[in-house]
């Protein structure tokens, strides 16, 4: 279990996060060599995390862990949380705004906002599940009402702080994420929900997403009834445009938009990935997920002396 916190502490490290114990629990990193599930309790964790503060392999400042000494990191973890409390409150305020749209069964969010690890200069990413057959529809319906109210990040922007970054659409017949590793899997686990049309959807999307048991010793998030709720006029409307009409205007957005994503030469991005399709629209073409992955092997090595892949 040493070498799983180490490896945890380690991956968190690289975001200038230092963990709280029931943390490292939650995010716990699988290795080659498997543990026995009933080791892993939060009165382990906090044993192991006990013996390695004692060995000075890993320090502790408050109720926070961390690694090589960086107990500077607690007053900015601290100071992030604060900024992010502010930046949920604006996000809360602009994805409030589609509840009135049609086709939008579930918003995330996602990256620095869902673990409340924010700067000043972060954007809102956000991980948007819509009804299957109507993805292109309901995406260019959120960017109008994100653009309308002067909450959308563009994708010229360089920066955008408080700005919602709708970076990743998916269906609710498609909630599997294809991209499997670990950065995905802390990623995926670490989603919050902000606007929930069934509780159901996110039950299916960590169902569908078991995969990230393969990555982390970990336990299905719960779901919270603090979200906002769809109201009749996005369900009425979807209801009005569940016809070939709706099916036309669905055709319509498709054409349009990939004439527009395929123009861009952000598509053609061999840093990250861009999926564009009947089932997810991903946009990520500058994910730092190989710089994350990269630094985090190495760490781990320098650290462990330890090769995970």
């Amino acid at each position: 279990m040493i070498d799983n916190i180490l490896a945890t502490l380690t991956y968190y490290d690289i975001f200038d996060f230092p963990l709280k114990a029931d943390e490292v629990l939650a995010y716990l990193v699988k290795l080659e060599k498997p543990l026995d599930q009933k080791e892993i309790s939060l009165e382990n964790i906090k044993k192991a995390l006990d013996q390695l503060v004692l060995d000075s392999r890993v320090g502790r400042e408050e109720s926070f862990y961390f690694i090589d000494d960086k107990n500077y990191l607690v007053p900015l973890r601290i100071k992030r949380q604060k900024i992010s409390a502010k930046k949920w409150v604006k996000a809360k305020k602009a994805i409030r705004w589609l509840k009135f749209t049609p086709y939008v069964e579930a918003v995330f969010a996602s990256g620095s906002l869902a673990l409340s690890n924010c700067d000043e200069l972060s954007d809102l990413d956000v991980l948007i599940v819509v009804k299957h057959g109507r993805i292109w529809l309901a995406r260019l319906l959120v960017t109008g009402i994100l653009s309308l109210i002067r909450s959308r990040r563009r994708h010229f922007d360089k920066v955008a702080p408080d700005k919602i970054c709708p970076n990743h659409y998916i269906t609710d017949k498609s909630l599997k994420i294809p991209f499997e590793s670990i950065y995905n899997a802390q990623n995926y686990l670490n989603l919050k929900p902000i606007l929930v049309r069934n509780p159901k959807t996110v039950e299916d999307f960590f169902n569908q997403n078991s995969w990230i048991g393969n990555y982390i010793y970990y336990s299905k998030p719960k779901y919270s009834d603090s979200v906002i709720h769809p109201n009749a006029i996005g369900n009425f409307s979807s209801l009005l445009l569940n016809n070939k009409f709706g099916d036309w205007l669905e055709s319509l957005a498709r054409r349009y938009q990939i004439s527009r994503i395929t123009c861009n030469p952000l598509t053609k991005s061999v840093v990250g990935h861009v999926v564009f399709d009947d089932n997810q629209l991903a946009f990520h073409p500058d994910s730092p997920e190989a710089t994350i992955m990269e630094k985090y092997i190495s760490k781990l090595n320098l650290l462990r002396n330890l090769t995970l892949f």
